[in-house]
């Protein structure tokens, strides 16, 4: 993912990159982190616009703000419903989701955008919704999202199970799988580093992280 986004960004195109970790708490983090940086880079017209879209006021003391925003539960913060990320009701909601679309598809109109959303193994609900509100949008913007996770279970998540199951329904994604090394590849890989390469080795490598290049790499 890292390597197409630079890339398309060689290509004179925007990359947003927003992305989830396994103590994130706040919802939409990445949408903010991705916001801020579409903030600073941006045209002072599409700035203009984005500070002065109403369904944006949710997220502007976080956006504006130079430190990092408070603490919140992972459904939420304290103030909300527990479900959308402190918004009071859906209506909230859908304005805060247009006014994310329409900046989006205001900045596009410069160059293309690649939005990428990294380890949504770990996303919370409400900014779930707020991707499948961009992929319904983005036919009408020159915009890509492109998300990555885990195939490896990390833990139960049936905010992610629902959000993939429709979106394969509508046909709104396409999966495209990375297969871990294989025996010779790892050791292929130990060798070139200078690692232990044996086979017995390479075997327990392989039962302890699947293949995955990451893994093998710290181990």
């Amino acid at each position: 993912a890292a390597r197409f986004a630079a890339q398309v960004h060689e290509e004179r195109s925007i990359v947003l990159w927003g992305r989830w970790g396994e103590e994130s708490v706040l919802p939409f983090a990445p949408v903010i982190e991705s916001v801020r940086t579409v903030l600073l880079d941006a045209s002072t017209d599409v700035r203009e616009l984005v500070l002065g879209l109403p369904g944006l006021r949710a997220l502007r003391p976080f956006v504006e703000s130079a430190g990092r925003p408070r603490e919140t539960g992972r459904d939420g913060d304290g103030d909300g419903d527990g479900d959308g990320g402190g918004l009071e009701d859906g209506k909230d909601r859908y304005r805060l989701f247009e006014g994310i679309a329409e900046m989006a598809h205001a900045e596009s109109q410069n160059a293309p955008i690649l939005w990428v959303f990294d380890d949504i193994h770990w996303a919370d609900a409400p900014t779930l919704r707020l991707m499948q509100h961009l992929l319904l949008d983005q036919r009408r913007s020159r915009m890509l999202i492109l998300a990555t996770l885990r195939t490896v279970p990390i833990s139960e998540n049936s905010a992610l199970d629902s959000f993939l199951g429709e979106m394969r329904r509508d046909r709104l994604v396409r999966r495209l799988s990375l297969n871990g090394l294989d025996h010779d590849e790892v050791a292929e890989l130990f060798r070139v580093v200078g690692a232990d390469a044996s086979s017995e080795r390479v075997d327990d490598v392989l039962a302890a992280t699947r293949g995955n290049p990451y893994f093998v790499t710290e181990i």
